[in-house]
Formats: structure tokens, sequence, C-alpha cells
């Protein structure tokens, strides 16, 4: 995560409190990493610094909600 450089919160569960919280996610490690979006709705699954696929989805989304990164 460091070396993307987010200017944007990402928040790491070391505690496992949402996994606690949320039973009904799935336990594959794939399905832990998410963006929402300003009111809180999932608009993308995936761990963008381990998929390039996701990267891509992932900036793509953010450039349309917030504009083109620099």
């Amino acid at each position: 995560m460091r070396t993307m450089s987010p200017s944007l919160p990402i928040y790491v569960d070391t505690a496992g409190v949402f996994i606690r919280e949320n039973p009904h996610i799935p336990r594959e490690a794939v399905y832990h990493t998410f963006l929402l979006d300003k009111d809180n709705r999932v608009v993308l699954v995936g761990n963008p610094s381990r998929s390039e696929k996701i990267e891509e989805m992932f900036w793509q989304i953010v450039e349309e909600k917030l504009g083109k990164r620099e």
C-alpha cells in the first residue's frame, strides 16, 4: 500500500472487527478488499496491488468519481 501513495484513506482491520461484524462475507482473501463510493456502496471488489486488471478498474472508477490523477 505504501508504494501506491494513495491520497485517500485506506483502512486495514488488523483486529478482525469487520469480519466478525459481517460473517456473510466469504473467507477468501480476494473478497476482502473493496472500494466504496460516497454513499458507502461497494463499487469494486479486489486488491489493486495484487492484480493489474483490478488496478486498472480501480483507477478508472477513481478518475470517473474524482477526476484524472496527476
